[in-house]
């Protein structure tokens, strides 16, 4: 984890990644099936994950199924820290710089 105290513990990936489609998917995998996700990102990075996010969504929108992400701010994490949350179970990545 990086120096900075998240609100939540998480574990981690390893190795570490950069949030993108495959992380995520990742992500998911180990946190388990789930209709929704909760993603914690910094408020500083929200327009280049929101543009993820809107990415992932047009390839899953005609999949009734699809999980829904809802995407939260935790700014105590580190410049692209981040973790996905679902079913108690936290798994995301530490800043890579």
């Amino acid at each position: 984890m990086s120096d900075h105290p998240a609100s939540m513990q998480y574990e981690p990936l390893v190795p570490a990644c950069d949030i993108s489609g495959s992380s995520l998917g990742w992500a998911a995998q180990k946190c388990g099936p789930a209709f929704v996700y909760d993603l914690y990102v910094r408020e500083a990075n929200c327009v280049w994950v929101r543009g993820l996010l809107k990415d992932i969504n047009a390839d899953t929108k005609d999949n009734p199924l699809a999980p829904y992400i809802n995407l939260l701010f935790d700014n105590r994490l580190g410049p692209y820290e981040w973790y996905l949350s679902a079913n108690g179970k936290c798994f995301g990545s530490p800043s890579i710089e």
